[in-house]
């Protein structure tokens, strides 16, 4: 783990889309985002505690149908799921639901949660998750960050390097069902981030990496060179120190191809993503 000096504060998560006009529009319409800045090769996103910087691509996502490891959904905080999945019906957005009600998982988080998932226009997974520790309002919709989900293809090693990088193991459960099999499933939190790291143990087939819209995670850093020193022996560094639309940052290697972006940025005024 970083010294305090030296701390990481998540930033967001960044993406990709073929149709940087079309992924605004159906975010801010259908999933409240607002629009903090809008260029011609990136967009910047944010609903609460979550910003998502979405860079352009020349050709459209095409995410296995099946499961992938790496960056796979963003789940948004709901308080009522009830009120979400009728939203969801209402505006179309081909909800996965359970015979038209929310999946249940009686282990995360304590109490458990409910939850629904979706693809947006662009391929991205979107889920809507009610933590029953947190206290519900009746009637309001989803907003902000409940966690990203990233399945691994090595649950050891992903927890290892997420601990690293500052975030703390804050619950880690065991879930079995008859079609997925075991899955080891840990949550873990930096700031008001937190991390949803699983491996389906008993499915290899999962393991592929896998085209998606979500491929990385971005932290601000006081000081950035100071930060790469430290860290050298930590990580494995992908670029060095390099400047894009003026900002510094560099990039260093996560497990499944998650892309870890550390630069000075403090605001959603800019994007940075690195083509390496």
């Amino acid at each position: 783990m970083l010294s305090n000096s030296l701390k990481l504060k998540p930033l967001g998560i960044i993406a990709q889309s073929d149709n940087l006009d079309k992924t605004a529009e159906y975010w801010s319409k259908f999933l409240r985002f607002k629009i903090d800045s809008q260029q011609k090769d990136y967009i910047i996103m944010s609903n609460g505690n979550i910003v998502v910087y979405v860079k352009s691509r020349e050709t459209p996502v095409t995410p296995t149908k099946s499961g992938y490891v790496g960056l796979e959904h963003l789940a948004l905080n709901s308080t009522d799921i009830e009120t979400d999945i009728r939203y969801g019906e209402t505006n179309e957005l081909n909800l996965n639901t359970n015979s038209g009600s929310a999946y249940f998982n009686p282990k995360v988080w304590g109490k458990g949660t409910y939850y629904i998932n979706f693809r947006d226009n662009a391929g991205a997974i979107i889920e809507f998750c009610q933590r029953l520790d947190q206290q519900g309002i009746d009637g309001s919709f989803f907003s902000g960050l409940s966690h990203i989900g990233i399945p691994s293809s090595c649950y050891e090693n992903s927890i290892s390097f997420y601990k690293k990088l500052g975030f703390s193991l804050k619950n880690e459960v065991r879930n079995y069902n008859p079609t997925e099999g075991n899955i080891y499933c840990a949550i873990m939190e930096l700031d008001d981030t937190s991390l949803e790291i699983y491996e389906f143990v008993d499915f290899p087939e999962f393991y592929a990496t896998s085209d998606s819209f979500f491929f990385g995670l971005l932290f601000n850093c006081d000081d950035l060179e100071a930060t790469r020193d430290a860290i050298m022996d930590k990580f494995t560094l992908v670029t060095e120190i390099k400047q894009k639309n003026g900002v510094s940052f560099f990039q260093i290697s996560a497990p499944d191809k998650v892309k870890i972006i550390i630069t000075t940025l403090e605001t959603s005024s800019n994007s940075i993503d690195d083509q390496s």
